[in-house]
């Protein structure tokens, strides 16, 4: 019985700081910014293979499959997570939905942030390759599956 209650307040925490970090995504544009690219991710493919061009349709069926908010969120959840506790992650909720106040630098958290930003960067764009290299098969299979039918 310890065990279960242990394992629902452990899941519970788990959904809540990803509610939390989902919340700051959206708050710091990252929500928006990925919605811009989702609509991109199609036309920068066809971009580096030409011979996609055929599968054109395909192409914008996985795009909008695998580039979907809800998957791309999953992988940067760890980022902050992994920087900011659950305090500092709601200051930057505020900090982000109030407009930005550059004030907010000189506190620990935007000190923190600020030391900081450079590795997230460097972290979402690993995370952006890594996300990459799980889905792009996924392309292929949906072009070969296209082409049986």
């Amino acid at each position: 019985m310890k065990y279960i209650v242990l394992l629902l307040t452990l899941m519970s925490s788990i959904a809540l700081a990803n509610t939390q970090i989902y919340a700051l995504l959206e708050a710091n544009g990252a929500k928006a910014y990925f919605a811009q690219s989702q609509e991109k991710m199609a036309a920068i493919t066809i971009a580096l293979d030409p011979k996609l061009a055929a599968h054109e349709k395909t192409v914008k069926e996985w795009a909008s499959t695998y580039f979907a908010w809800k998957q791309i969120r999953e992988s940067l959840v760890p980022i902050y997570e992994s920087k900011f506790t659950a305090d500092e992650i709601e200051e930057l909720i505020g900090f982000y939905r109030t407009g930005s106040d550059p004030s907010f630098y000189e506190t620990q958290t935007g000190k923190k942030l600020k030391s900081l930003q450079p590795l997230i960067n460097q972290e979402f764009i690993a995370a952006g390759h890594r996300y990459m290299i799980t889905v792009s098969p996924h392309l292929e299979e949906m072009i070969n599956t296209k082409k049986d039918l």
